[in-house]
């Protein structure tokens, strides 16, 4: 059985290299391409040759490698935080961002916010409560908007 294909586009070697190694981990075939390979083979056909037939057709230069990544960007991950190292925030930080943006898109309402983020709600009453976040908080903001 053939493994699942992960793609990276990226001229950044060192973080297609590290994208390459996780994937590959994961049980991934990956294949590395840089901005111009990427865009050369979207614009002769080559690249969609490549991905039906799965044999690499876009060889050649520092821009690819045998292993890598994904094209999109993860959400809410700015493009200079993915390259500096110093700006990398822990699980529980993007947890709790997660939580605290759902919270207040649902204006307070935990019980829709836990449906959102596909977690039940007693393990969102837990989340809040261990990252004290403050539900009314969001309720008072959007009392203020209307």
């Amino acid at each position: 059985m053939a493994r699942p294909l992960v793609i990276v586009v990226t001229d950044d070697n060192f973080q297609g290299q590290r994208m390459s190694q996780w994937a590959e981990s994961q049980g991934f075939q990956v294949k590395v391409y840089s901005q111009e390979k990427w865009n050369q083979g979207v614009e002769h056909g080559s690249l969609r040759t490549e991905l039906m037939t799965r044999e690499p057709s876009l060889v050649g230069g520092a821009g690819v490698h045998s292993a890598y990544s994904n094209v999109v960007p993860f959400p809410g991950v700015s493009h200079s935080s993915i390259h500096d190292p110093n700006k990398t925030k822990r699980m529980d930080e993007l947890e709790c961002d997660a939580i605290k943006k759902a919270i207040y898109e649902y204006r307070g309402n935990l019980t829709e916010a836990a449906k959102a983020l596909g977690i039940g709600r007693a393990t969102l009453y837990r989340k809040v409560k261990q990252f004290n976040i403050d539900p009314s908080e969001a309720r008072r903001q959007s009392g203020k908007a209307a």
